[in-house]
């Protein structure tokens, strides 16, 4: 169940990259963002600029987390577990 409901995130995730935000200049490389959260245990990352900031999903212990990292640092400054209303 939860590899379709990432399948599904991953569709309306690439439908809404088109009208997300640029990421800066200065921000931490959308590959580098990857490979911290990996170095945290997450997989599977989709990430996109948003509001000044790093926003995405991302697999952690089964579960798939929604997460806000520094455009900066990378450093995730949340992260929860989607629930079946988040869909």
């Amino acid at each position: 169940m939860k590899s379709i409901m990432l399948a599904l995130l991953l569709t309306v995730g690439v439908a809404g990259a088109a009208a997300a935000d640029q990421p800066g200049e200065d921000w931490i490389s959308l590959a580098n963002l990857k490979a911290k959260l990996q170095s945290l245990g997450y997989t599977g990352a989709l990430a996109e600029a948003d509001d000044g900031r790093w926003e995405g999903l991302a697999v952690k212990d089964g579960a798939i987390f929604k997460f806000e990292a520094d455009p900066l640092t990378g450093e995730i400054r949340r992260s929860w577990p989607m629930s079946d209303g988040d869909l």
